[in-house]
């Protein structure tokens, strides 16, 4: 389960697995993280082991959650995302509003994408706090 708040002073890591995630935009829009508050915070979304193609209501939904959490200025970085689905992301804009470097391709190396995602939101986010 998600935790309702973006914890601050790290990243925190969200996995989804199974089809249920791109299914229900309703789930989504109840179930993100609240950013607001938080400080010095990231999350690393990892999909690897998601099944299924999202929508695009879900994906304008997604790419709304992704700005309310840039908007508290909380880094996003997406792992374990499939091929066809960063395909997809391309293809519809949303990895323009995510960042390209935001998204981590699954490798066939278990935990990978996810080590190089946290370690990337972990830059990122002391970066970003040593120019403030």
């Amino acid at each position: 389960e998600a935790p309702r708040l973006v914890p601050s002073g790290r990243p925190t890591v969200l996995h989804y697995i199974g089809g249920g995630f791109f299914a229900e935009v309703n789930r989504l829009q109840e179930e993100w993280p609240d950013a607001r508050g938080a400080v010095d915070a990231a999350v690393v979304l990892s999909l690897r082991g998601s099944a299924g193609i999202p929508s695009a209501t879900f994906l304008k939904a997604f790419e709304q959650a992704c700005l309310r959490l840039r908007e508290h200025n909380v880094r996003l970085i997406l792992c374990g995302v499939p091929p066809s689905l960063h395909n997809l992301l391309a293809r519809s804009g949303t990895l323009d509003v995510l960042g390209p470097d935001n998204v981590i391709v699954e490798t066939p190396h278990l935990l990978e994408s996810l080590t190089t995602a946290y370690e990337l939101a972990e830059r990122r986010r002391t970066q970003s706090d040593s120019e403030s």
